[in-house]
């Protein structure tokens, strides 16, 4: 509505504009002084849409990191072209990273992933790539304290226009105990 709103205000803004070229200076001057206030407001509109927006996404980001802690769980995605794996603050906790989203690359994923895991993980995750599918399974990880965990991931990979995958998204949940 808000948004609806802002682009009625522009386009009568614009009408004033053009109707610049006709009448006496004074109508002119008027005119401009509208359109000037008309856009300003649209601005205004437009700063309250994003502002809106911004914290209706802040408040889902806080529901989800609660949801994965809860749970157990994080996720993580795999960005196929650029090699650049993002796991989110939950899944870095859990892997003993901290308290922050991490980047890394696949390889570098893989080596938290047990020695004897490590085969099967690599397998099960290209076999999804290339199917264009889900992947289900059960793997272990080197926590930095040398502590082990299982964790139950599941993902699917993303494809594009060309039906190729260009992403991997997943959820990884710790269930150790």
């Amino acid at each position: 509505l808000c948004l609806r709103g802002a682009v009625v205000v522009a386009t009568i803004g614009l009408a004033l504009l053009v109707s610049l070229e006709v009448g006496n200076p004074a109508e002119k001057l008027l005119g401009f002084v509208l359109c000037i206030l008309i856009l300003l407001s649209s601005l205004r509109m437009l700063r309250q849409i994003r502002r809106g927006a911004e914290e209706r996404v802040h408040h889902s980001q806080v529901l989800l990191s609660d949801a994965e802690q809860l749970a157990r769980f994080g996720s993580w995605e795999w960005d196929i072209r650029s090699n650049k794996v993002t796991w989110s603050e939950n899944l870095a906790r859990i892997y003993q990273l901290g308290d922050q989203p991490f980047s890394a690359t696949y390889e570098s994923f893989l080596e938290y992933v047990h020695q004897k895991d490590v085969a099967r993980v690599r397998d099960e995750v290209e076999r999804a790539c290339k199917n264009r599918s889900t992947f289900e399974l059960y793997y272990r990880i080197t926590k930095r304290d040398g502590g082990e965990r299982i964790l139950y991931a599941r993902g699917k990979a993303v494809v594009n226009q060309m039906d190729q995958s260009v992403r991997l998204v997943a959820t990884a949940q710790d269930v150790t105990e």
